[in-house]
């Protein structure tokens, strides 16, 4: 099912080239011929650029775009090559964005995919034509997630890569960050009324699909167990 999400129209490089211009740049609302003399890349490249970075926030605005606080320490991180820096907040945009999170998703729920797949997969989600801009897009995408340390290669195929404490579980990240005041007050009731710590772990099988409905659905359940009679 296609999620109708503008994909960087140029490579990984090309693309950070311009996160920096936004970013070095002293103008807030700088216009395009301003940012193609910080960064050498033609305008109408930025251009096509632009609506990725709108929509995972690293820019923002209408005719006239500025950087986001999220993009100027991304910009920063990349200027100076922090190299874990540039991994962390490219994992909390992506954690943060339900189109590239439902892509990390894909990788898991068919543990693991060849490049190509994957790259399909993400022209045909996106909703876009299929042209040899969003093949590039695709690809950058594909780069993006691997830098943000998501997933990595192995045996010819991508997967989730094994994290331990600061890593994700992409579906109960994005459960939990959607409303966590909200699940930390169930989890608080159920306590307090029933004297005893409940842990419940939840296993869910979904198709990539379905993942729009699971977090209202989970709520759901913490909803029923909540109003269950003493």
């Amino acid at each position: 099912m296609s999620e109708e999400i503008k994909l960087p129209a140029s490579s990984y490089e090309e693309l950070i080239k311009i996160i920096m211009a936004y970013g070095s740049t002293k103008i807030k609302e700088p216009n395009l011929e301003e940012l193609s003399k910080l960064c050498g890349i033609p305008t109408t490249t930025i251009s096509r650029n632009s609506g990725f970075l709108v929509a995972t926030g690293i820019i923002e605005g209408g005719k006239s775009k500025t950087i986001t606080e999220k993009g100027r320490a991304l910009a920063r991180a990349l200027e100076h090559n922090k190299t874990d820096e540039i991994s962390r907040l490219w994992r909390e945009i992506i954690l943060e964005n339900e189109f590239l999170n439902k892509m990390v998703t894909a990788i898991k729920i068919r543990n693991g995919m060849d490049h190509q797949s994957f790259q399909s997969h993400i022209a045909y989600s996106s909703g876009q034509s299929n042209n040899s801009y969003v093949k590039t897009g695709s690809n950058t995408v594909i780069e993006i997630i691997k830098i943000a340390e998501l997933i990595v290669e192995s045996d010819g195929k991508l997967i989730i890569k094994n994290q331990t404490d600061d890593s994700v579980n992409i579906e109960e990240t994005r459960i939990n960050s959607l409303n966590k005041e909200e699940t930390g007050v169930n989890n608080f009731e159920i306590n307090r009324r029933n004297g005893i710590l409940i842990n419940i772990d939840i296993k869910v099988h979904a198709k990539v699909d379905e993942l729009d409905y699971l977090a209202e659905k989970l709520k759901k359940i913490l909803s029923d167990i909540n109003n269950l009679d003493d």
